[in-house]
């Protein structure tokens, strides 16, 4: 069953929560699908973790949940991806779609960062075929490609702020990613 702070409106189609508070210094689940996925925000950052393999679909929920957090926050925005260890490479039709995304948000991200969590083999092809959507994205916004949620903590506080005038802690940073990624969605 899915978890959305997205409500359907009349099409179904997802939209705002009237309660959202762009700036809250928590964790804020926006929309959720068990095993799959977990969007969400915190201060002007996008956080999404991907459980399993990013399809099309998904990608979709994303845009919407994008297009929430760009209603609601004005400025740029960071956004980081999680990919859990075991989550198979995204679809070619994700991929696409991410890029597309990234290309119609080039003026509102100031930085995207990805996190392939794992060790081997599988991380590292992982890790290549997400830095190989650089090349593919616009170059407008700072883009890294991690091994660990740390590597992100050290890197996205300075870089954020720098684009985006908003401070974040890096511990704090830390402790949100964390709280998305034990997320029971």
């Amino acid at each position: 069953m899915k978890r959305s702070a997205l409500p359907a409106t009349a099409s179904g189609q997802s939209g705002p929560a009237a309660n959202w508070n762009p700036r809250s210094t928590a964790f804020k689940l926006l929309d959720s699908e068990p095993n799959e996925f977990v969007f969400g925000s915190w201060k002007n950052v996008l956080i999404a973790v991907w459980k399993s393999q990013a399809t099309a679909p998904m990608v979709e929920r994303l845009k919407r949940t994008i297009d929430v957090m760009s209603e609601r926050t004005s400025g740029y925005r960071s956004n980081v991806h999680v990919i859990v260890e075991g989550a198979a490479l995204p679809s070619a039709e994700a991929r696409a779609a991410l890029v597309e995304l990234m290309k119609r948000n080039r003026d509102a991200l100031a930085c995207v960062a990805i996190v392939v969590d794992g060790r081997g083999f599988w991380s590292s092809a992982l890790r290549g075929a997400m830095t190989g959507l650089r090349v593919l994205a616009p170059t407008s916004f700072d883009f890294y490609v991690a091994a660990t949620v740390d590597n992100v903590v050290n890197w996205l506080p300075a870089v954020h702020e720098q684009r985006t005038g908003v401070k974040m802690d890096p511990a704090e940073l830390g402790e949100v990613l964390r709280a998305a990624l034990s997320s029971p969605d």
